[in-house]
């Protein structure tokens, strides 16, 4: 039974990662909290030229206004790009295009008795905006809630328990 279990743990924490991975990209995006359940920092009203903008827009109507606000020389932030891209402009969600959620990854990590997976961005752009985000709102933003763990640790107790249960 032991060997059986340390042979399947890997995948079943990988399978565990995804499953807390993908909580965590549905409370950050539905409900813009953090893994404490605090709210991020609003998203920024500072303006830059809204060239800055150009060829970043997720949408046409979207790049059209910023084409149009660049040819005047006019500023935009980022919480008005958003808008001009009809996203949520509150609460901050870092979701526009779905780029860094998509390169997150889980890998395994150990061997043996002794076995984790670790949560991160799985290409550069991903680590990138990830990196950025945590350091702007002080906090990793892939860290698992107490009920995001609790959740794994249930699912992970459960299977052990259902290993012992056909003995």
């Amino acid at each position: 039974m032991r060997e059986e279990i340390r042979n399947e743990l890997p995948a079943r924490l990988e399978a565990v990662g995804l499953d807390i991975s993908a909580q965590i990209q549905q409370r950050i995006v539905q409900t813009g909290k953090n893994a404490e359940g605090a709210t991020f920092t609003p998203y920024s009203d500072t303006p830059v030229p809204a060239f800055f903008y150009k060829g970043k827009s997720r949408n046409s109507g979207g790049e059209a206004a910023v084409t149009a606000l660049a040819k005047e020389g006019e500023y935009l932030s980022s919480k008005n790009f958003r808008a001009l891209n009809g996203l949520n402009t509150s609460p901050k969600n870092f979701e526009f295009n779905g780029e860094m959620w998509r390169g997150v990854v889980v890998e395994p990590e150990g061997a043996g008795d002794l076995v984790s997976v670790i949560i991160k961005g799985g290409n550069k752009t991903s680590a990138d905006r990830l990196r950025w985000g945590s350091e702007l709102e002080n906090t990793n933003l892939l860290r698992p809630s107490k009920t995001e763990i609790e959740l794994a640790r249930n699912a992970l107790n459960a299977w052990v328990r259902e290993k012992f249960e056909t003995i």
